[in-house]
């Protein structure tokens, strides 16, 4: 399912999975409706369940016939032009939008390399990210406007969709909120980790300040490079972590190769703090 397209494939995961594939898709099924789908499900019986946004309705599929059946579900139009515009790519870019590497504003999970740059990490741009500019690990795109100009028209290949449109994408991406996080087991670690992120000694507040838990400042962490301090918000569900990816899990993030302690001074912190840290984290 391709973002800003209405266009499904249904995959055969033993072909992709099997020694033979040759890193090939395999053959697959294609299914093309007037409509732009937004998730799909399955049945225990092999059909698929999908959602549309606009008109909002559900439609349960035979993958084998395309047979289907639906319902059109209640509520007013829900149709947006920045929510348009974020996932519809550009004419020249091949089928990449913005939503290819931010699905529904979050990421993808996935660190890039560029030539010049080298490897940086998708950022989530939910969660109220317009009030941590500037944007970018190096911090170099002080708004929305200059990150259009540097990423959909010089990246992605796209022309200026002019300043009502990208104050419309400004408007959708507000809001979109941070995935929440599951509620914690131990509520006492999570007093205790608060307790330590804090704790001036240990230094995690001293960037990570304020209701977006970010100083909106360029920071050295330990990589001989400043880089802009992300928000905290939602962030068990952003591995890895870092700008590079270094840190696969939380924990990984206190390893000496992956910050150290210019990253907030962990090192005379013991497993059971580091763990209490890490429930906190996993909290916000």
């Amino acid at each position: 399912m391709g973002a800003g397209n209405t266009t499904i494939e249904f995959i055969d995961l033993d072909t992709i999975t099997s020694e033979d594939a040759s890193g090939t898709c395999g053959s697959y099924k294609q299914w093309q409706h007037s409509n732009q789908p937004i998730a799909v499900a399955f049945t225990a019986r092999g059909r698929a369940v999908v959602q549309f946004r606009e008109s909002a309705r559900i439609e349960v599929l035979d993958i084998d016939t395309f047979d289907r059946v639906g319902i059109d579900l209640p509520g007013d139009s829900v149709r947006d032009p920045g929510h348009a515009l974020f996932h519809k790519p550009p004419l020249s870019s091949r089928g990449i939008a913005c939503a290819s590497c931010h699905p529904e504003a979050q990421e993808d999970g996935h660190t890039w390399r560029f030539d010049k740059l080298g490897p940086r990490r998708t950022q989530t741009v939910a969660g109220g990210v317009l009030k941590t500019a500037p944007f970018h690990w190096s911090g170099d795109q002080s708004d929305l406007t200059h990150l259009m100009q540097e990423v959909f028209v010089s990246r992605m290949g796209g022309a200026w969709p002019g300043d009502w449109n990208v104050e419309q994408i400004e408007r959708f991406l507000d809001s979109v909120p941070a995935l929440p996080a599951s509620p914690p087991d131990d509520l006492a670690a999570v007093r205790r980790g608060e307790a330590l992120f804090h704790d001036p000694q240990v230094g995690c507040a001293t960037c990570h300040e304020g209701p977006m838990f970010t100083n909106n400042r360029n920071e050295d962490v330990g990589f001989g490079e400043a880089f802009q301090v992300p928000s905290l918000i939602g962030l068990s569900a952003r591995a890895p972590f870092m700008h590079d990816g270094c840190a696969k899990t939380l924990r990984d993030r206190f390893d000496p190769a992956c910050g150290g302690d210019r990253h907030g001074d962990v090192s005379a912190l013991a497993p059971a703090q580091l763990d209490d840290l890490v429930t906190y984290l996993e909290s916000l």
